[in-house]
């Protein structure tokens, strides 16, 4: 966006630029208006300085700065899966307590029934 608009304002300035060179002639309305257009040249520049900045320099540090996230994101999934391993182990060891418990429970109730 930013190099089609220079583009645009250097076509524009072509378009309106005076081709004679006659400064010591020109009147101040004519003179007004060529130094409007060499102010908007300047400013073709800095869309142009713009867009190469937007064109080199951003996507490196969106590249970055994805690599970054993605380590990170690698790094929750591997906590993830190992909280979740230890989630599942602690199930068991519980499912695995209630039924020792349970067994322990009914033979205690057939040993006071015994009794």
């Amino acid at each position: 966006v930013e190099r089609e608009y220079a583009k645009n304002l250097r076509k524009l300035i072509a378009k309106y630029s005076v081709k004679d060179e006659k400064k010591n002639e020109e009147s101040s309305q004519s003179k007004g208006f060529r130094l409007i257009l060499v102010e908007l040249g300047y400013q073709a520049g800095q869309h142009e300085i713009l867009s190469e900045a937007f064109i080199k320099q951003f996507p490196q540090d969106i590249k970055l700065q994805v690599k970054e996230t993605n380590k990170q994101l690698e790094k929750h999934r591997k906590d993830l899966k190992s909280i979740q391993n230890k989630l599942d182990k602690s199930y068991k060891n519980l499912d695995k307590s209630k039924a020792k418990y349970i067994k322990h429970q009914l033979e205690w109730e057939s040993s006071s029934e015994a009794l």
